[in-house]
């Protein structure tokens, strides 16, 4: 009974909400960010107005259908008076009750995420607009570079509060935790558009506060020191790299989960990865015509972190897991060979330079790391004869100059389905 009047209640407090800021006359990104605070606010209170998550799944769903139907009332001005079109309404209520779930009942792992959510972002986004001086390209459209660092600021100051006050942490632990889930948050925020960080922005932060919490002080110095060394390679690497700043980002984050949830090993293949892209874009002499963004990390990330999903839900050993990974990674290294070649107009598959690259820096280097094991040897030889044959289809048909999303996924599927070979391997 408790938890239904706590629907009415929030439910009635969002419509009334929606229908009082059009009233103040803000202008459309305002408004839009206004009702996104006022909401994010009203759902903190969640972990002591509700027991169950079955109660905050059904209140999302409602929400969901309210908001729907909202977007042809004029209610619904207030999320949709800007010109882009978002999801962010929708995607809002599912990340929350996401949240809420894998929180168990842990009020802070559920505020933190959530809070940041409701601030740091309409923080970044409003202050972004008003003081962005420097844009950077993301998957849709630009970025300030004033605004992620206001979305970072805002985020640190949250999650330190909130675990200096509402955990039991060392002062280190709270400030050494708050940076990783800032770092990460601004991440998340600056790559992504369309609303998705509505969902992917809270469920990424409780990932990330859940895996900090764990870890022993040294361990969190050093996922911190990781987080911004990355970055600064990036950066530092940015001239040589066809990535835009989206692509970046990306790319930082995927190194992250490789070293989080794989361990140091898992990190090796994407650095292979992008040291053979950077080699290759300097070679080009015309770079401005390569363009590269979150669309193709995505290719690339893909098929590993379904190896990393699998390992974490103990579908597969370490050893398989790492297998698929640096299989998946072999054939991407030499699509994207074939895929180059046939960018600069290039006649062959290039075999020599095509096969040398993963045999060197990934199969083989796996073989050592599996101390030249007979089921090494097999695998080795699994990957490269599923290599061969990606590069030949992707060269005779796969291949389209003017389609580059559709070749990268063509090189994510091929990847993926050539390192399903990891299951046969006995490891």
């Amino acid at each position: 009974m408790a938890d239904a009047i706590g629907m009415a209640g929030v439910l009635l407090g969002m419509v009334a909400w929606m229908a009082l800021v059009p009233r103040f006359g803000w202008s459309p990104e305002l408004s839009r960010k206004a009702v996104h605070v006022g909401l994010g606010l009203g759902c903190l209170g969640f972990p002591w107005l509700f027991s169950s998550p079955l109660s905050v799944w059904i209140l999302a769903g409602l929400a969901v259908a309210v908001l729907a139907g909202l977007r042809r009332l004029e209610l619904g001005k207030a999320l949709h008076g800007v010109e882009r079109q978002s999801l962010g309404d929708l995607l809002f209520p599912l990340g929350v009750a996401t949240v809420f779930t894998t929180a168990r009942g842990d009020a802070m792992a559920f505020v933190i995420p959530v809070g940041i959510l409701a601030l740091a972002d309409a923080v970044g986004a409003v202050g972004g607009v008003r003081y962005g001086r420097v844009s950077y390209t993301t998957w849709k459209g630009t970025k300030s570079v004033e605004g992620s660092a206001l979305f970072f600021l805002t985020a640190f100051l949250l999650a330190h509060l909130g675990l200096l006050l509402g955990t039991e942490e060392t002062r280190w632990t709270c400030v050494l935790v708050a940076l990783a889930i800032a770092l990460l948050g601004m991440v998340i925020e600056g790559l992504l558009g369309d609303g998705w960080d509505n969902f992917v922005l809270p469920v990424g932060l409780w990932l990330v506060l859940d895996r900090a919490l764990e870890r022993s002080l040294l361990g969190q110095v050093v996922s911190v020191v990781f987080v911004v060394a990355l970055f600064a390679l990036v950066l530092l690497l940015r001239r040589s790299s066809s990535l835009d700043g989206g692509g970046l980002l990306a790319a930082v984050l995927f190194g992250y989960a490789c070293a989080t949830l794989g361990g140091a090993t898992f990190l090796w293949p994407p650095l292979v990865l992008f040291a053979v892209h950077l080699v290759t874009t300097r070679a080009i002499a015309d770079r401005k015509s390569l363009q590269h963004g979150l669309r193709e990390i995505a290719a690339v990330a893909a098929p590993s972190l379904v190896w990393l999903l699998l390992y974490e839900l103990n579908l597969v050993s370490y050893a398989g897991a790492l297998a698929g990974h640096v299989l998946a990674s072999a054939v991407l290294l030499g699509l994207m060979h074939v895929g180059t070649r046939r960018f600069l107009g290039l006649s062959g598959v290039g075999w020599n330079l095509g096969l040398a690259k993963p045999l060197l820096g990934l199969l083989l280097p796996w073989l050592a790391l599996r101390r030249f094991a007979w089921d090494g040897w097999l695998g080795v030889i699994f990957g490269l004869s599923g290599l061969v044959g990606a590069m030949v289809v992707f060269y005779r048909f796969g291949w389209r100059r003017a389609g580059n999303g559709w070749n990268w996924s063509w090189k994510a599927v091929a990847a993926g389905g050539v390192s399903l070979g990891a299951f046969l391997l006995p490891l």
